[in-house]
């Protein structure tokens, strides 16, 4: 006999599931920041880049439904709300992990992309300018890791949100007819045993 779901076990397969969307929103972004130092073709890098979003996408798609589905095996009582509550934990979660992730990477592993970013904008938009705006542009690129960790939060976190909701409308099947045929099945066993 299966256990009856808790919170607990929601948590538990939450945290997993957040752990492992995170991870691999966080590889795709190593990978795609990285891939122009390994192939020198711009047309093969953008048809990789291309194709690991793909993957990344159908994949977070494939690991939020693995991780609700393997709830609904794993324990007894499961509902669609229970399903729901997983997935916006495990969305918090890599959410979470995934924009650490960008700061991380912002402030310690690449801190130079924001200067390089910076000075390639003014190059191209800096004469149309004008000082208040320049200054506003300086202003805002000091605190741009704390900006980008904030959105992307949110953005991950809505995604995660909206695709649990699609989700869990599913996992697992609900059967709104599932009364009534048990009901039949028991006027037809009492039937053949009179």
């Amino acid at each position: 006999m299966k256990e009856t779901v808790s919170n607990k076990a929601i948590s538990n397969f939450a945290s997993l599931a957040g752990l492992a969307l995170g991870c691999v929103s966080a590889a795709y972004l190593l990978i795609t920041e990285n891939i122009s130092e390994w192939i020198n073709s711009p047309v093969a890098v953008s048809v990789i880049n291309m194709v690991l979003w793909i993957a990344k996408f159908v994949g977070s798609i494939a690991l939020m439904k693995y991780f609700m589905k393997r709830l609904v095996l794993g324990y007894e009582g499961v509902k669609n709300g229970h399903t729901l509550k997983l997935g916006i934990l495990a969305s918090a979660f890599s959410a979470l992990i995934f924009s650490a992730t960008i700061l991380a990477d912002m402030l310690y592993i690449n801190p130079d992309a924001i200067k390089e970013a910076y000075d390639m904008t003014m190059s191209i938009y800096g004469s149309s300018l004008d000082s208040n705006t320049l200054k506003a542009m300086e202003d805002v690129k000091g605190n741009l890791p704390t900006i980008s960790f904030f959105a992307y939060l949110i953005y991950c976190f809505l995604y995660g949100l909206v695709l649990s909701a699609i989700l869990a409308r599913s996992i697992p099947n609900s059967d709104p007819f599932a009364e009534f045929r048990a009901e039949e099945q028991e006027d037809h066993t009492t039937d053949e045993e009179r």
